[in-house]
């Protein structure tokens, strides 16, 4: 007890030694029963043989420091009887090597369920043989390199490997156990998988680390993987629980999801294919192939005030459920695909959802890629779709809910082509905004708005509107009927076709040109500068309004037979203006 032994021989311990707080500048041999109480140091070699035992026990803090490197062939433990433990064992020089048939038990005695402070392993640790860990432990020296080719088991606690100093690393050929009531922890540096098995039925957590992972890799543990690298030599896959913070995954193979994925603020350089659950969050890259399986979901959500930004290198098919998640007012975002296009296969859902809570969202989500539409898409969140020169196709059914849907068709040849079903309810908005919109065939159901701006729209089969459209800048080409059931507003656009282009309820047009023969059944009232080529008929109890806010400059190539009523009304002081009928 609190003695100094010093020697330049050797203790050979074949009994029973027990020494508390002492400072031994000599070497010891064990083989028998070595126990350290309190704080101890050693400045020379120990040795270890089979079938003996060292224990480091802390009735209060434990403080154990050895000087130099040592072998364990036999049984070390660390044993805390006090809640308050905790304390150090440090090996100041090389490591602890804990060589096959060795055992390294880590322990909270059993009067006690957990210590209140972490015992630090201030060690280089070397394991052949087996560790047993159920105290809460920190393993941690600066510029230490840890090998594990034995087996590591971790039980009803947690374990914290935290790496520091330069090119700290974990390397595994053994095995990692970590029961369902324990948490091993990887802190910093680098983690190389090997070969081995991972058996954790806890949780393994890697945060700011550099993760190698060499074999083929089946993750069936719950694992989570925060501000670090993934770099796998070979194919991923996950079956469990498998989460990702602001990560980076670097690989030439397949990273398959077959359970659940949590990926937030992540980057994929490797192909991703998911038959499972995946949910990307935050800012993410997507620089290699997608690939999704059927009966699989992939979600891309907006968190908090955090707006979903979320880019693919590359086009990809959906075959399962894709969702668009908005849980914030404030938060919109954009979905991105550089190169190719978003295919939704027969059998594919895309849903772009906000929950109920929000009826509306402050700002859109912007889908910047081109849509090749085959299953079935649901708008139910205010959106923009938006790819420079992109023809965008629906072949499927695209139905727009409560929200309002925006199709933006910049650049050269950019253009919408329908010719399934599309759909937009009492309560959504349909904008189309430039390059060309095209309902070749198919249903065109509109129970809402329809805003055209700066867009030619081709209407290839018979048309009825039952809603509210309003077209400006307009070019409008009719290969069949046009009727007007609602209310429909036309200005400074052209209207052309060899059917006939029927007002049935209210129609306002301001400075436009017809070149197809109007049938008015309704209240209809032309102000500005018309140019009408073909035939006007207007029916008994109908109104047909020419008015002039400015300037009435009126033009009727074929002549007009009024059956109902016709006004002529100038609203200006200054009017006049022309109203001219050319023939008949």
């Amino acid at each position: 007890t609190g003695s100094t032994i010093s020697g330049t021989g050797l203790i050979r311990n074949l009994g029973s030694l027990q020494s508390t707080s002492g400072l031994f500048n000599i070497g010891i041999v064990n083989y028998g029963l070595s126990t350290f109480t309190g704080t101890n140091e050693l400045t020379d070699t120990i040795i270890t043989h089979a079938n003996s035992t060292l224990n480091l026990v802390s009735s209060g803090p434990l403080n154990f420091r050895s000087d130099k490197g040592f072998e364990n062939n036999g049984l070390m433990q660390c044993l805390t009887y006090n809640y308050w433990g905790g304390g150090s064992v440090e090996v100041t020089n090389g490591s602890l090597v804990n060589n096959a048939g060795g055992v390294l038990n880590i322990r909270v005695m059993a009067a006690l369920s957990s210590s209140s402070s972490p015992l630090n392993f201030v060690v280089q640790l070397e394991n052949h043989g087996e560790v047993f860990v159920d105290h809460w432990t920190a393993l941690g020296k600066e510029d230490a390199v840890h090998v594990n080719n034995g087996e590591l088991n971790l039980e009803n606690n947690v374990i914290s490997i935290n790496q520091s100093g330069t090119n700290p690393a974990f390397s595994n050929t053994g095995t990692i156990s970590v029961d369902e009531n324990s948490r091993l922890n990887i802190n910093g540096g680098t983690f190389d998988f090997i070969s081995g098995v991972l058996n954790v039925s806890g949780l393994l957590a890697i945060s700011s680390a550099t993760a190698n992972i060499i074999p083929d890799h089946t993750n069936s543990i719950p694992l989570s993987i925060s501000e670090s690298i993934l770099n796998c030599s070979s194919s991923f896959t996950n079956q469990e629980n498998l989460t990702l913070l602001n990560t980076t995954v670097n690989g030439d193979n397949i990273f398959t999801n077959q359970d659940t994925l949590q990926a937030t603020g992540c980057i994929f350089n490797m192909d991703f294919m998911n038959e499972g659950l995946a949910n990307f969050a935050g800012v993410t890259s997507m620089n290699d192939t997608i690939i999704t399986q059927s009966n699989s979901t992939l979600q891309i959500a907006s968190y908090s005030n955090i707006p979903m930004q979320f880019t693919s290198a590359s086009g990809f098919t959906n075959y399962g459920l894709l969702q668009s998640l908005t849980n914030n007012y404030w938060a919109g975002g954009f979905i991105s695909i550089t190169d190719g296009a978003l295919v939704n296969d027969g059998l594919g859902v895309i849903d772009i959802s906000a929950p109920g809570s929000l009826s509306s969202a402050a700002s859109p989500l912007r889908l910047l890629l081109q849509l090749d539409n085959q299953g079935e898409v649901i708008v139910n969140h205010n959106t923009d779709l938006d790819m420079m020169s992109a023809i965008q196709t629906n072949i499927g059914t695209l139905r727009v809910t409560d929200h309002g849907f925006s199709l933006i068709l910049d650049g050269e040849g950019a253009a919408f082509i329908n010719t399934g079903e599309l759909e937009v309810d009492s309560q959504s908005n349909l904008s189309v905004i430039g390059g060309t919109f095209n309902h070749n065939a198919g249903t065109f159901d509109l129970q809402g708005s329809l805003s055209a701006t700066s867009v030619t729209i081709n209407l290839v089969p018979e048309f009825t509107n039952n809603s509210s459209i309003m077209m400006s800048a307009v070019i409008l080409n009719c290969s069949a009927p046009f009727t007007n059931q609602s209310d429909l507003e036309i200005i400074n656009s052209t209207i052309n076709g060899d059917y006939l282009f029927s007002n049935q309820d209210t129609m306002t047009a301001n400075g436009i040109i017809l070149n197809m023969g109007f049938n008015n059944l309704g209240m209809a009232s032309l102000t500005g500068t018309m140019d009408i080529n073909d035939t006007i008929i207007t029916n008994p109890n109908t109104t047909l309004n020419i008015l002039s806010a400015s300037y009435m400059d009126f033009n009727s190539e074929k002549g007009i037979t009024n059956n109902g009523l016709m006004q002529i009304i100038t609203r200006n002081y200054w009017g006049g203006g022309t109203m001219e009928i050319v023939n008949g």
